[in-house]
């Protein structure tokens, strides 16, 4: 038993040496006693910062040299795999959830004519196999997340030059190619969800996924 003198140091001592709640056991009991419910713990990640994937409802940590994707609606684990072996890296998902995309970069080989610095691994979800790698600098997920565009390094000039490539999602085969190369700086799929518009260093190409057909506005010397 405590003294009763609250005031005497042996109290102070012995309040203080007393087992302390950690600050959110002490919110979990606040929101249990406010919602009368016993609140269930599903997920905890020790991180310091949360990962939340783009386009979405995904997040993820890093743990023993794995990616851990969690489902945000449920806290269930969705998806582990390799982590990559360079710091920086990004990752995304179709959206079925059925395929991981993770880009890496390494900063090695930037001008290194022959290798790839920026290289996207995609897994299947499921059992976390690689399926395939291309060496890519941007990538697009169709609305429907059954078409993957990306630009497929192959070769360098005077910049980087590149070869519009969309991906079946399923098979990971070509569906369209397009025949001129360049440098590409972004990729954006229109509203409409089959227009995939590609801005480039010398224009604009935009490409309907239906029928095949392209038009471009490239100007080439």
């Amino acid at each position: 038993a405590l003294p009763i003198c609250r005031q005497c140091p042996e109290a102070e001592r012995a309040r203080a040496e007393l087992p302390q709640a950690p600050p959110e056991a002490s919110a979990i009991a606040a929101l249990e006693a406010k919602s009368r419910e016993r609140l269930r713990v599903v997920q905890r990640w020790s991180v310091d910062h949360p990962q939340v994937l783009p386009h979405a409802p995904y997040a993820f940590t890093t743990l023993d040299g794995h990616v851990q994707i969690i489902d945000a609606r449920t806290g269930r684990l969705h998806a582990r795999i390799p982590q990559p072996p360079q710091v920086q890296f990004e990752l995304d998902l179709d959206a079925q959830g059925t395929r991981v995309l993770a880009r890496s970069i390494d900063l090695g080989k930037i001008r290194d004519a022959d290798g790839c610095a920026s290289a996207i691994d995609i897994f299947e979800a499921s059992s976390g196999a690689r399926l395939k790698q291309e060496c890519a600098f941007s990538w697009t997920f169709s609305a429907d997340g059954s078409r993957l565009a990306l630009d497929r390094l192959i070769g360098r000039g005077d910049g980087a030059i590149m070869k519009l490539v969309v991906l079946d999602t399923k098979t990971l085969e070509p569906v369209i190619e397009l025949p001129e190369p360049g440098n590409v700086g972004k990729l954006r799929f229109a509203p409409d969800g089959h227009t995939l518009i590609t801005s480039w260093s010398n224009g604009i190409s935009r490409t309907d996924l239906l029928s095949g057909k392209t038009e471009s506005d490239r100007t080439f010397k």
